[in-house]
């Protein structure tokens, strides 16, 4: 979880406009720290109809991991294309050089190949 806030925060900022970052920033953290409590909310919820106690607890974690592994896999799908979008965005911006690029685009080719 770690990883993946700090890996966000990072994206974020790099591909916002330096005068809607702080905009940007403050509705990413809302989105993170703001929706937990409904998050908990839901899943105590979630518990009480799907049997209560630690039947119910079991059941609603096990839908909650089958969420993450479908998200998870949609992802996945969809990671080319949005490397196709941000890579030019970084070019501009100098963050990442040709030779990289170059070397990005080479192994994206060969591991769509191997697929």
């Amino acid at each position: 979880m770690l990883i993946s806030f700090a890996s966000a925060n990072t994206v974020l900022q790099t591909l916002t406009e330096d005068k809607m970052r702080g905009r940007v920033m403050s509705l990413f953290t809302m989105a993170f720290v703001g929706m937990t409590p409904w998050g908990n909310l839901l899943s105590g919820a979630a518990s009480d109809v799907l049997g209560g106690g630690f039947k119910g607890a079991a059941r609603t974690v096990e839908i909650a991991g089958g969420i993450c592994i479908l998200a998870a896999i949609s992802f996945a799908m969809k990671l080319p294309s949005l490397r196709e979008i941000v890579r030019p965005i970084y070019k501009d911006k100098g963050l990442i050089s040709s030779p990289v690029v170059t070397g990005l685009e080479a192994a994206t080719e060969v591991v769509q190949q191997e697929m």
